[in-house]
């Protein structure tokens, strides 16, 4: 209620009745009808009382006491959080940008095909490899083919070609 606060208002600030009154044009008896709710102080009397016990009006109404110091200090306090958030979300944005187009970076495989000539026993064969794992061999049997499909198989694709030229030269061949 708001006489209760009136009360709680004034015991805060050190007044007793009469100073309150006096300070509002009132009587003793005035401030009291309002503190034991048997009367409403006006608007004007409230702005009054407002800028006497430095409150803001809501205080009157409200069951929690402010100090408009106090609720000045939160109102610029928001303003920084809010601005601080509004500085953050560009931030936070281009972070996840950069995050996922990093991702999205290493999830692209680049296809790669490489073609070998190698030479055998007097016979030329082609040989192709690439990145997604086939192999192909123009003119050869299908022993030799199996055996270094077999050989280069698990090998990544920076290694497959060595080791044909190793093959081939264990067999006394050779690869351009």
């Amino acid at each position: 209620m708001i006489g209760e606060k009136l009360v709680q208002l004034r015991k805060n600030k050190g007044l007793s009745q009469e100073k309150v009154a006096e300070a509002l044009n009132v009587t003793r008896q005035t401030i009291s009808n309002w503190e034991t709710n048997q009367a409403m102080p006006t608007i004007d009397k409230c702005k009054e009382l407002s800028k006497l016990y430095n409150v803001s009006l809501d205080v009157l109404v409200d069951n929690e006491v402010y100090n408009i110091n106090n609720t000045n200090n939160m109102k610029r306090t928001n303003i920084v959080l809010i601005l601080i958030i509004i500085l953050l979300i560009p931030i936070i944005f281009i972070i996840l940008g950069v995050i996922a187009f990093n991702v999205a970076k290493t999830n692209v495989e680049t296809y790669s095909s490489i073609s070998m000539n190698c030479h055998l026993n007097n016979h030329d064969y082609i040989l192709t490899y690439d990145s997604g794992g086939n192999f192909g061999c123009d003119d050869c049997e299908m022993e030799l083919y199996e055996e270094l499909n077999n050989l280069i198989e698990d090998l990544p694709i920076s290694d497959k070609g060595n080791r044909i030229e190793e093959y081939f030269n264990k067999n006394s061949g050779y690869c351009d």
